[in-house]
């Protein structure tokens, strides 16, 4: 699983593929304290509080900066994002709440990023009644791409 294109250009990735797939092959355990018990072997116990306190709703980009954050985005905004996105595009969707098992059936569905990235985004919109400005922003945020959402604001101005 972590023996992909994407795995070998991006550690992150490969680190949350070796961690997904090893929290499928073992049902029933305690996650956290197995994981906490591997980190502190590894003398990374540093990491253990990073997990312990992350949360999504400490990651917020500056409402003022996005116009009119609580309006929902539509299906131009998700083509450009999807335009304007690469292969880093897990983040985002994970940040909003898609689920790996989703994502590995878009990836298996659609051969190229693009169309991967509208469909995750277009999947999450339908799941969730609708996606505002500011989450998507949120998520953005959260995956360093910025860049992204000037793009976005830069659209939403006009």
């Amino acid at each position: 699983m972590a023996d992909t294109p994407l795995c070998r250009t991006s550690p992150s990735e490969a680190y949350y593929r070796i961690i997904h797939t090893w929290w499928c092959r073992n049902p029933g355990i305690d996650y956290k304290k197995s994981l906490s018990d591997i980190l502190i072997e590894m003398e990374l116990a540093h990491l253990i509080d990073e997990m312990e306190e992350f949360s999504r709703h400490q990651v917020i980009y500056p409402a003022s900066k996005i116009r009119e954050p609580r309006k929902f985005i539509d299906y131009t905004d998700i083509t450009k994002v999807a335009g304007n996105m690469a292969s880093m595009y897990y983040h985002v969707v994970r940040f909003l709440g898609l689920e790996q098992n989703t994502i590995y059936q878009i990836e298996a569905d659609h051969a190229t990023i693009k169309e991967q990235i509208f469909e995750c985004l277009s999947t999450l919109m339908q799941k969730n009644n609708g996606l505002t400005r500011q989450s998507l922003c949120n998520a953005l945020y959260y995956a360093d791409h910025c860049d992204v959402i000037a793009v976005l604001n830069a659209k939403w101005e006009a």
